[in-house]
């Protein structure tokens, strides 16, 4: 049998979501739009730069932004549902901002400076935010 009473304060889910739920939520649905536009951005750019040259675009680089797009639209989608507590979302929040948490490491060891630094710190926050327990509690009522 459980000790929890029915009624009490540990049976009972979450009737307020927990403040850093909101702010997660926000700030992946921001970071997220913001990557794609970069992203898009990024893809004009070479495709001006390969027309002007002459030269072609190899595939694995329309490979690497269809990665990164995806990423970013599944952060968004992760940011819309965590709100309401998707335990889904949480788990595809954790693994996208590991997945940035790991690229930003990639390119710190390329020297990309402050971009680097930029690229884990976000990533960290989100993922220590996503991490908390109030936010886990609330991901699994």
């Amino acid at each position: 049998m459980t000790d929890i009473e029915p009624g009490s304060q540990s049976d009972q889910p979450f009737a307020i979501r927990p403040r850093v739920v909101g702010t997660a939520s926000v700030l992946m649905i921001v970071f997220g739009a913001i990557a794609i536009v970069l992203t898009l951005v990024l893809i004009a750019a070479v495709n001006n730069d390969a027309s002007q040259t002459g030269t072609s675009v190899d595939a694995g680089v329309y490979f690497l932004f269809i990665v990164q797009i995806v990423l970013s639209a599944s952060q968004i989608l992760s940011g819309v549902y965590i709100r309401p507590g998707r335990s889904w979302a949480w788990i595809v929040g954790i693994t996208v901002c590991g997945l940035n948490l790991l690229f930003g490491l990639l390119s710190l060891a390329q020297a990309t400076g402050a971009a680097g630094v930029v690229g884990l710190v976000l990533p960290a926050v989100l993922l220590a935010m996503l991490l908390r327990r109030d936010v886990r509690d609330w991901c699994r009522n």
